[in-house]
């Protein structure tokens, strides 16, 4: 059984490249739509919360 999906899609923007994930369906939680930005550093994965629609 899943819990959570979440969907990672990478785009070329400009010189460097543009992430976005968006996290479907944990069970006990508020659904949303918004697709966040993130970066990844050495030591961690930021999420940039404050995402698009769709």
């Amino acid at each position: 059984m899943i819990d959570t999906v979440v969907f990672v899609h990478s785009k070329e923007e400009g010189n460097g490249t543009g992430r976005l994930l968006k996290a479907l369906g944990s069970r006990g939680s508020a659904r949303s739509n918004k697709k966040h930005s993130y970066l990844i550093t050495g030591q961690r994965i930021r999420i940039q919360m404050g995402g698009s629609a769709g």
